[in-house]
């Protein structure tokens, strides 16, 4: 994921020919460490320790939020650049990806919301976190079809 954000934010960042603010790289690194973080912890989960799951916790809602951040700040700066890019970007797939985070971000609120006024802990937890992944997935799939091939004469 890393290497995702990083070849963003040099594509961007070349096309535009101006200094681009790397919010979206930034949250994007951040959410790809937290990613590991949680992929290494998951077999922290057979503990009893209250500490360890609550780290657990932690981290998996810090990818969340970096994830959302960096998905929100690169759906921003395409936008902002649109008319530049409009030759190497399908403009369908654009206003997907903007609907696509404001959806994602009002489901993680409602999701945070409902945690935290009923502070369940049953296995619901689990499927949220496996719908998060799976419309990480949808993004990324989106992202794939974003860039159109471009060809120099």
């Amino acid at each position: 994921l890393i290497l995702y954000w990083r070849r963003n934010y040099f594509f961007i960042k070349n096309l535009t020919s101006h200094n681009v603010k790397n919010y979206f790289y930034v949250f994007g690194v951040f959410s790809a460490l937290f990613l590991s973080l949680h992929a290494l912890g998951i077999d922290a989960n057979n503990t009893s320790s209250k500490l360890i799951e609550n780290i657990r916790r932690l981290i998996l809602i810090l990818f969340i939020v970096t994830e959302i951040l960096a998905q929100f700040y690169f759906s921003l700066k395409i936008y902002q650049n649109r008319f530049i890019l409009k030759k190497y970007l399908n403009n369908n797939v654009v206003i997907l990806k903007i609907i696509f985070v404001i959806f994602f971000l009002s489901f993680t609120v409602l999701t945070l919301i409902f945690l935290a006024l009923t502070k369940y802990e049953g296995n619901l937890i689990n499927i949220i976190e496996w719908g998060y992944f799976n419309l990480l997935l949808f993004y990324y799939l989106l992202s794939a079809f974003l860039w159109k091939e471009y060809k120099k004469n």
